[in-house]
């Protein structure tokens, strides 16, 4: 499993990181792929380029930060794999 720790939403680099990591999936050096941290609009925007989901977005989550809505995201396409 590869991840991108971090979108940096400021510089827009996360679809060419995206694209990379495929390529390392495709090559069989990575069996899955994913991120850390993207919110959903980052995740969407995946979806929108490439046609899929990563295979997991490891999210911070305390009671001080529940990310309900994200939570539920990730819940609903778990649902529809």
């Amino acid at each position: 499993l590869y991840l991108i720790h971090w979108p940096v939403p400021a510089e827009d680099a996360y679809l060419q990181t995206w694209r990379a990591l495929r390529k390392l999936r495709e090559d069989g050096v990575a069996r899955a792929i994913g991120v850390c941290n993207f919110a959903l609009e980052h995740l969407q925007r995946i979806h929108q380029e490439f046609g899929e989901y990563p295979s997991l977005n490891q999210i911070e989550l305390h009671p001080m930060l529940t990310q309900a809505e994200l939570r539920r995201f990730h819940a609903d396409m778990q649902a529809v794999k």
